[in-house]
């Protein structure tokens, strides 16, 4: 659907360049982090799916060959491509006319380490949304119905931190917020890691959810302030760009890397027990 709405947009809205009507889209920059990406997410999810798990004469014993997805040709080729891809995407901003982010701009103070710190917003989010899921259905076995009810919280927790920080942030530091956001997460994963029973689920994952989503919604409004404070006069735009970036990366290499851990660790659980 959002394809047709791209091509609409793309002829109907008024050109907003302030002038500039010879400014290009980096169509090549942008295709190649966009495959290097995919290619990357395929080769982490396709090789944790390919390990080999064998049974020795003692049923009790299991190994399971991590490395063995990881030897096969197609997904070296694919990661190294994606590698290739992901590198030429910051070789081609330094040449073309109009890159879609300029070099400079990691060069701007606090910019850098600002694009660090959103790729664990989202990170941490698209997880818990996803794996929270998996592990109600298959490990405690709940309807998804069941599943779906007991994730509100993580809704609740992030809107209200994002109104509250909206409203009374100004109020805070801002580099309080953005060190407790981390805190917060981190001890999220703690209590999800250690929530191994559905008994646990208001002593351990309802509270990391309220935190951890707390943590989402105050990091998630401190980061995009900070960062827009600090772009220079008329590249707002490409600042947006760049929180957006940094927001939909940090989705996608945290669900390629978790969905490695997790396929690992349950299909080890599913044998032996």
């Amino acid at each position: 659907m959002i394809l047709p709405l791209c091509v609409a947009a793309f002829l109907v809205l008024p050109n907003g360049d302030g002038g500039h009507k010879d400014r290009k889209l980096d169509f090549s920059g942008v295709g190649a982090l966009t495959v290097g990406l995919v290619l990357f997410v395929y080769s982490i999810s396709d090789a944790s799916t390919a390990g080999k798990l064998s049974l020795k004469s003692n049923a009790a014993t299991i190994d399971f060959d991590f490395l063995e997805g990881w030897n096969k040709p197609q997904i070296i080729v694919t990661l190294i491509f994606s590698v290739v891809l992901i590198s030429a995407f910051f070789f081609i901003e330094t040449k073309v006319q109009d890159p879609a982010v300029p070099p400079r701009i990691w060069f701007m103070p606090n910019v850098a380490l600002f694009f660090l710190y959103i790729l664990t917003i989202h990170w941490f989010l698209y997880v818990s949304e996803l794996q929270l899921v998996e592990i109600f259905e298959d490990l405690f076995g709940w309807s998804a119905l069941n599943a779906s009810l007991h994730c509100i919280p993580l809704g609740i927790a992030s809107g209200t931190a994002s109104f509250f920080c909206a409203r009374y942030g100004s109020l805070v530091p801002r580099r309080l917020i953005l060190a407790g956001s981390q805190v917060l997460m981190g001890i999220a994963v703690l209590l999800f890691a250690l929530a191994d029973s559905p008994d646990k689920y208001w002593s351990h994952t309802f509270l990391g959810m309220v935190f951890g989503l707390v943590g989402v919604g105050a990091g998630y409004w401190a980061v995009n302030v900070a960062l827009m404070a600090s772009a220079p006069k008329g590249e707002e735009g490409v600042f947006g760009a760049l929180i957006n970036t940094g927001l939909q990366l940090g989705a996608t290499i945290g669900l390629a890397g978790t969905f490695l851990i997790y396929t690992t660790s349950t299909r080890y659980k599913a044998d032996v027990f």
